[in-house]
């Protein structure tokens, strides 16, 4: 039985997810895999929406706009967790889970995805770079100092 491009993605995403998830502590794999409310779990739905978008594109039309906006997501919330590209990063998972799921893409789109997964590794790149970048400027600048919560009672 083949599965529909669709139903492809959807595995794929899945799987990505739950790769660049494994990363974070286990208490919280749990909760950013399964908690469905967008406002409890913002990190989680992120995720989720830019690996679908990043999908899209690689196995599209591969807007470079559309991408840069979905991994400029990830590379926020990635840089804000402490996540390191040059140890990991999002594109190594994809290709980890591509090629764990071959059977899923076909010979046909194989090449095709390789050659736009080397282009997303350069963006991702470039994009964790500028991430870090602010990031960094804005520490200097002491913008997270006295962002802590003082606890009520």
């Amino acid at each position: 039985m083949t599965l529909s491009v669709e139903a492809a993605i959807e595995i794929i995403r899945d799987l990505w997810l739950f790769n660049i998830l494994s990363t974070y502590h286990k208490e919280s794999i749990g909760f950013l895999t399964n908690e469905s409310d967008r406002f409890l779990n913002p990190v989680g739905h992120s995720y989720k929406d830019s690996i679908s978008q990043i999908l899209e594109e690689i196995f599209g039309s591969f807007s470079e706009l559309k991408i840069k906006e979905a991994m400029g997501m990830m590379a926020k919330i990635g840089c804000l967790s402490g996540y390191s590209f040059e140890n990991e990063n999002f594109t190594f998972f994809l290709q980890k889970v591509l090629k764990e799921k071959k059977e899923l893409v076909g010979a046909e789109l194989t090449e095709k995805i390789e050659e736009r997964l080397a282009k997303l590794y350069m963006l991702e790149k470039k994009i964790f770079e500028e991430t870090q970048k602010k990031l960094e400027e804005l520490k200097k600048r002491g913008f997270f100092t006295g962002m802590k919560r003082k606890r009520v009672g």
